[in-house]
């Protein structure tokens, strides 16, 4: 019972496995147009999956996701670039970071409003 589980969620999760991936080779500016898909991707999991369709479950793999949207806008942030006076780009940076992350509650809260 226990493989079968696992094969089935592995079948399940690995559809992540190239948005995923090429959402860590993006600037912080283009991720918000790749979050529907991997969403989407997300809620058909939930929604077809026998094993990996728990609340629990769900929750752990969105709270991954933000987690490494925060880590990707962190890495993009430099403190050294703004105590050497390059003011106006890391502006730009901390405004894209924002609207990142912005972009990331709005469209898990259409997600979310459409499962209910």
């Amino acid at each position: 019972d226990g493989r079968l589980q696992a094969q089935s969620n592995l079948s399940f999760l690995s559809v992540l496995t190239s948005p995923c991936g090429e959402l860590v080779k993006l600037k912080v500016k283009d991720i918000p147009a790749k979050l529907p898909h991997i969403l989407n991707l997300i809620r058909i999991i939930w929604v077809n999956s026998k094993f990996y369709n728990t609340r629990d479950r769900i929750t752990a793999l969105f709270r991954k996701l933000s987690n490494e949207i925060i880590r990707l806008c962190s890495g993009e942030i430099s403190l050294d670039r703004i105590f050497d006076g390059h003011i106006n780009l890391s502006k730009v940076t901390l405004q894209d970071c924002i609207e990142c992350c912005q972009n990331w509650k709005a469209h898990f809260a259409r997600a979310a409003f459409i499962h209910t």
